[in-house]
């Protein structure tokens, strides 16, 4: 297949793009770092003799960068999706400006919705097709920190829910998985409630379930934890150091 990652460059889209590629997609890698782009897609076109392709974009960025990205997925002949990209803040605690919550609102789910709403008719016209979003355990309910980054990531819950229903009746299989702590640069040196998993576990786990349709937690006991926290009343719940 020929495969669309945004924010391919580093954690999570680095380790998806190694594992599509050891796989034998053809990739379009989308990042906003020329210099780890080109590196990237050298390397995975000599050990794994596949076609890439590589284009710089910032999704935070005001202008429209959306049609330049639509256009190089419709001449790559993209097959399918994948949008391990997102952006959090250490001063989203509710009191962000207008631009800096803009920006948090683009990168989390403005531009990866408008990019899929653009690219669904073509899809939609593949023998088979799919569209891979990943959101966050921070959005299982209101927090005190990463205010307007949650909020971002339940719209993006919403609109992939939404996606579900719509490809019922097309070829086009729809993944969301809400990640919780993954080792990466954000959580490299925090102290977590819970352990964080690899990205390549991730990228194994992800890749293994392309072609279905569903919403999944991974780690897979963040599900029970979703439970338990929408299941306290508010007036505790309040009471939490969340």
């Amino acid at each position: 297949m020929n495969v669309l990652i945004v924010g391919a460059s580093a954690g999570l889209g680095r380790a998806l793009a190694e594992e599509g590629a050891r796989l034998g997609h053809n990739l379009l890698l989308v990042a906003t770092d020329a210099r780890d782009l080109a590196s990237l897609q050298s390397d995975l076109t000599l050990r794994y003799q596949i076609r890439t392709a590589g284009m710089v974009c910032d999704l935070s960025d005001e202008r429209n960068v959306i049609d330049g990205v639509v256009h190089a997925a419709e001449l790559f002949g993209t097959d399918g999706i994948m949008f391990p990209v997102g952006v959090a803040s250490d001063h989203d605690t509710g009191t962000l400006d207008e631009a800096a919550a803009l920006r948090l609102m683009n990168v989390n789910f403005v531009k990866p919705s408008s990019i899929i709403a653009k690219l669904w008719p073509v899809l939609a016209r593949r023998q088979s097709a799919f569209v891979t979003g990943f959101g966050s355990v921070a959005a299982i309910r209101g927090r005190s920190r990463n205010v307007v980054y949650s909020a971002a990531k339940r719209a993006l819950t919403s609109y992939f829910e939404s996606l579900c229903h719509m490809s019922t009746r097309t070829n086009i299989a729809v993944q969301l998985y809400q990640m919780g702590f993954i080792e990466t640069q954000q959580t490299f040196g925090k102290k977590l409630l819970f352990p964080a998993c690899t990205p390549s576990e991730a990228a194994r786990y992800v890749w293994a379930k392309h072609g279905e349709t569903g919403l999944w937690f991974f780690p897979a006991f963040w599900g029970l934890i979703d439970t338990i926290l929408r299941s306290i009343p508010l007036s505790i719940y309040r009471k939490l150091d969340f």
